[in-house]
């Protein structure tokens, strides 16, 4: 975990390897490079995480946009939350508190947003984009992964407890 996240923890029970934003490090071999995301907590993280098998794979959750770019994609885990339109349709309807709408605004990543973050790389080599955290209330996975799938031409996955996803470099690799 980051300095930042250790030291926002009341307690822990183990001490931690601390990382840091801009860090590689390997675990096995992973090579793991944690970079700054945004979200409404001390020091948050995403991963770029290679490996031989797997190539390049994208883990962003708990942010509101990604600031970099990155090289060499093959399977992208991008947060995609809420759409804008169901979310203020929400508000307006009293479904949502504003202090809710505020704090989802600033901590995670709407529809547009995921899209706009996919389509600033290059997605060439990516074989699958699987969209995770998705809003029960504020956001609809069909139309997220067809949104997703016009804009980026890309296989789109939905997260989901028991779905399996190859996320190897190469697509069918057995």
């Amino acid at each position: 975990m980051t300095e930042g996240t250790y030291q926002g923890l009341k307690k822990t029970f183990v001490e931690p390897e601390i990382i840091s934003p801009g860090v590689q490090f390997m675990v096995r071999r992973f090579l793991i490079l944690p970079f700054k995301t945004h979200h409404d907590c001390n020091e948050p993280v995403g991963y770029l995480i290679s490996h031989p098998e797997i190539g390049t794979l994208l883990f962003a959750i708990d942010t509101c946009y990604l600031e970099n770019t990155f090289a060499d994609l093959t399977n992208i885990m991008i947060e995609c939350n809420y759409s804008e339109d169901k979310l203020e349709e929400n508000v307006r309807e009293g479904l949502v508190h504003p202090i809710v709408r505020k704090h989802i605004t600033k901590s995670h990543m709407s529809l547009q947003t995921c899209i706009q973050a996919l389509q600033a790389n290059n997605l060439t080599k990516v074989n699958n984009i699987i969209l995770m955290h998705l809003s029960k209330d504020n956001g609809d996975p069909d139309m997220f992964k067809r949104e997703v799938e016009l804009a980026t031409g890309k296989n789109v996955v939905i997260a989901d407890k028991g779905v399996e996803i190859d996320i190897n470099k190469i697509p069918f690799l057995e």
